[in-house]
Formats: C-alpha cells, structure tokens, sequence
C-alpha cells in the first residue's frame, strides 16, 4: 500500500483525539466507587466535554499563529500526564482533595484536547480526502480499543479494591503511553514531502518557515480537486459555512455520549 507508514501516522492522530476522553468516560465505574458522595457521573464528563465550546473556536480563529506540532504534540503530552496520575491522587490526597485535584485535571485536559482535536482535523482537511477518513476510523478505533483495554486490565487483577487500584493505574498508564506513540508519530508525519506540499499553501506556521512548494506525485491525482495555490486567510464565517454538517454531526455524537451516558451508568450500578 503506497505511504502506509504515513496513513498509519495519521490514523494514530484520529486514536490520541479520543484517547484522553474515552479513558475519562470508560473509568466512571471506578470513579463511583472512589467517590460516592460526588456525582461523578456527570461532574467529569461535564469538566472535560465543556472547553471544547471555547478552545475549539479559538483554535480555528487563532490556531495558524502556532505550529501544527505545538498544537497537537504539546497537549497530548499533558493529557497523558493527567491521565497518569489519576490513581496516585486518589491515593495520596483525601477524598474531597484527590476529587478537587481530578476535576481541575480533567478540566485542563478537556481544554487541551479541544486545541489538538481541531488542529488533527485541520491538517488532515489539507490533505487528500482519504486522510480525513483515516482520522475518523482512528476515533473509532479509540473508542473501541480504550473499552477492550479496560476489560483486559479489570480482568487481569483480584476483584477487590486493591485489585481495581491497581487495574486502573495500569490502564490509565496505558492510555497515557498511547498519547505518547501519538506523539513520535505526530513529530514523524510533519516531515513527510506530502503534508509539506499540502501545507504549504496555507497560512499555517510550517508554510510560512518553508516558502517552497515541496512537489508530490500523489498530488497530481487531486490537483484538481484540491489545488494547491496561495491562500489568505479564510473568513470564519466561511468556514462555518462550508463544514457546518460535519462540526453538527460531531456535536451530537458527543452531546448523545454526555446525555446518556451517566444514565446508562446509573442504571446498571452494582448495589
């Protein structure tokens, strides 16, 4: 398959959007137990899922002033620390502390992930068509793999309470080094000849430091539908415009996962 290693590289970008947030939503059952006097339920998912109403905007409007690397790398590195750390703040701080601690993570973690989700999709649009479609599978395949991954570690470990510690610091570790293997691969793709062609005719930073246009053969089959020429900067009301189904689409998805989602996991507590 022709650049497999590079829609391999992409695919992972699409997994370490939905990484950080899966693992939240997937760890409820452990976080009820951890904090039975707090609805947690819809506490985190409502710390996480929120800044996304505001870094998602500002990412659009503001992003091209920053790197794609700095944009994607950078929160990655601190959504993975986050998600690190959650056992040891259980562990270490009293309820109401490691249950303070947890929510302010979560919250900068959900801030994070808006900037990096944006800016995925923002250089996958740059790109052919097939990228775009890459980065969706990786969503799903985030999804999936994070439940898998949960199912594997709570069976691995006793059923006690000491067992269900130690699965989930072993799973939220786990979730935390696929962020990191997002981010070699974030590092290795910006170097491909066909992001750089691709970017290069845009307002992002990378193009500004790389004036020439880097040819491609892969271009020549989408030059017609994708030219590449100088841009100025897009009005953000064109842009809404254009991509106002598919931003609609991705909003339900999430507002249906946060609307139902604690009233499936109430449901099926274990008294």
């Amino acid at each position: 398959m022709k650049d497999l290693g590079l829609k391999v590289e992409i695919l992972l970008q699409g997994v370490g959007v939905l990484i950080s947030w899966n693992a939240i939503l997937t760890g409820l059952d452990w976080f009820n137990t951890k904090f039975p006097d707090y609805n947690t339920n819809a506490v985190f998912p409502f710390l996480n899922f929120t800044p996304y109403i505001i870094f998602q905007p500002l990412t659009i409007l503001y992003g091209n002033k920053f790197g794609f690397n700095i944009r994607i790398v950078l929160p990655y590195v601190v959504m993975a620390a986050v998600l690190a750390m959650i056992p040891f703040f259980v562990v270490l701080l009293s309820e109401l502390g490691a249950f303070v601690v947890m929510g302010i993570g979560i919250f900068i973690s959900g801030c994070v992930n808006a900037i990096s989700q944006t800016s995925v999709f923002g250089l996958a649009g740059t790109m052919p068509g097939v990228y775009t479609n890459l980065v969706m599978v990786g969503n799903g395949l985030a999804g999936l793999g994070i439940n898998v991954i949960r199912l594997i570690c709570l069976g691995i470990f006793p059923d006690s309470s000491t067992g269900l510690l130690e699965s989930t610091a072993v799973y939220f570790i786990i979730s935390g080094t696929i962020l990191i293997v997002c981010c070699f691969a974030q590092l290795r793709l910006m170097r491909h000849p066909l992001v750089k062609s691709c970017i290069a005719g845009t307002t992002s930073v990378e193009a500004e430091k790389d004036n020439s246009v880097i040819k491609y053969e892969e271009l020549s089959s989408v030059s017609e539908e994708r030219p590449i020429t100088d841009q100025t900067q897009p009005r953000f009301k064109d842009v809404v415009g254009s991509i106002w189904e598919y931003l609609f689409q991705v909003w339900l998805c999430y507002f249906i996962t946060f609307g139902m989602l604690a009233h499936v996991a109430i449901a099926t507590q274990v008294e």
